[in-house]
């Protein structure tokens, strides 16, 4: 049965194990093992190389085993794309200085090209809408800035519409009878 992690023996217990072990003969390698285990050293993982042999990869580090992948520092590797990768349909650009970048640096085009269309950064709350529907055409007369209400509400009224027949009709439509009513309510 494993005992819990930080268990202790009670010193009744440690006493009847000291008096146990008294005048038992062990072997030196039986002893430095009990040693450390005294001192607190884990002899877990410690490795699986006898004494004298060597591990193949000692020397290699910073080594390439293909000379076709190596390149100099300051270089881009052979596969870089300029930082520019595809997830989940969206572009996503290599900015690691942007405010708005994830943790490993990228942060949506089209939001990039709302902010350079306005002019400011986008705030949380703000979503980019592609037009047409296709997530690659980040082409700033594709891309409309709407609040996450907003788009949530236009999908039951008219964005998927849109999508299947023609998102310019219906996006007008939505956002004239919205405009109206807003108008009427004044």
């Amino acid at each position: 049965m494993a005992r819990p992690k930080g268990f202790r023996h009670l010193p009744e217990t440690i006493e009847k194990i000291r008096k146990s072990n008294v005048g038992l003969k062990r072997n030196p390698a039986t002893r430095l093992k009990i040693s450390l285990a005294k001192k607190g050293v884990s002899l877990r993982n410690r490795g699986s190389f006898k004494p004298g042999s060597e591990p193949w990869n000692k020397n290699m580090c910073g080594i390439h085993l293909s000379p076709a992948t190596e390149f100099r520092g300051g270089q881009k590797p052979p596969n870089w794309k300029g930082g520019r990768i595809i997830q989940k349909g969206y572009i996503n650009v290599w900015k690691p200085d942007h405010p708005n970048a994830s943790l490993v640096g990228y942060i949506l085009e089209h939001r990039l090209v709302m902010e350079s269309k306005i002019g400011r950064l986008l705030k949380p709350n703000e979503i980019v809408h592609h037009i047409d529907g296709n997530r690659l055409n980040n082409d700033p007369t594709n891309l409309c800035l709407t609040t996450r209400g907003k788009h949530q509400m236009g999908y039951g009224r008219g964005f998927k519409e849109g999508y299947e027949k023609g998102f310019a009709a219906a996006f007008f439509l939505f956002f004239l009878k919205n405009n109206l009513e807003g108008r009427k309510k004044r």
